[in-house]
């Protein structure tokens, strides 16, 4: 697109099996970042999409780029579209006392109630978001691609730090929430220069 233009597209999200989805409560965020390989504080560009009425439009989300989003350097960039699923949340619950019960270690997280969790659609590739809670607030959360998955246990592809450890509170009782997120799109998106339009 060209800098300065406007731009609406709608995208449609499908599982894994190639079926639209019903995504009605679910995020969909648009992502551009000058190397696809950026950390997510190198972002340029963030926006989330508006789902439509899934009961007219399953499936699909509007992605609005406006006339001030594309003011960019003109160059090529990279994007991503990522679905984050919330019928696939699933709840690890924390007993009192216990700064880590269900990560063995800092890659692997093994509890009973993953079962359900996974029999949602978790499988290896997918990235999931892990965030500590108290008394309903977020006291840190991390993102780590899955690389394994059993019966009962998520292999996560690289270690969680320390610092989402020390955040469980031994003096009370926490949850663990973890989200399915799937990036559905990616690719290169081109600003131009208005120079050349005419």
């Amino acid at each position: 697109m060209y800098y300065g233009d406007t731009s609406i597209k709608t995208v449609t999200i499908y599982d894994g099996d190639g079926d639209v989805v019903d995504i009605n409560g679910d995020t969909v965020i648009f992502t551009v970042k000058v190397l696809d390989s950026d950390p997510d504080s190198e972002i340029v560009l963030q926006k989330e999409l508006t789902v439509r009425d899934q009961s007219l439009y399953e499936g699909q989300a509007t992605l609005l780029i406006t006339s001030v989003d594309s003011r960019l350097t003109a160059s090529n960039y990279y994007y991503d579209i990522e679905w984050t699923d919330v019928s696939a949340r699933g709840v690890i619950y924390n007993p009192a006392g216990l700064t880590t019960p269900v990560l063995t270690s800092v890659t692997t997280l093994q509890d009973d109630s993953l079962s359900s969790f996974i029999d949602e659609g978790i499988e290896a590739g997918h990235s999931i978001v892990l965030s500590s809670m108290s008394g309903g607030s977020a006291l840190s959360s991390v993102t780590r691609d899955v690389e394994v998955v059993t019966a009962d246990t998520i292999t996560l592809s690289s270690a969680v730090e320390a610092s989402f450890l020390s955040s469980f509170n031994t003096d009370g009782d926490y949850d663990i929430y973890i989200e399915k997120r799937t990036t559905v799109l990616k690719g290169l998106f081109t600003i131009e220069s208005d120079v050349y339009r005419h």
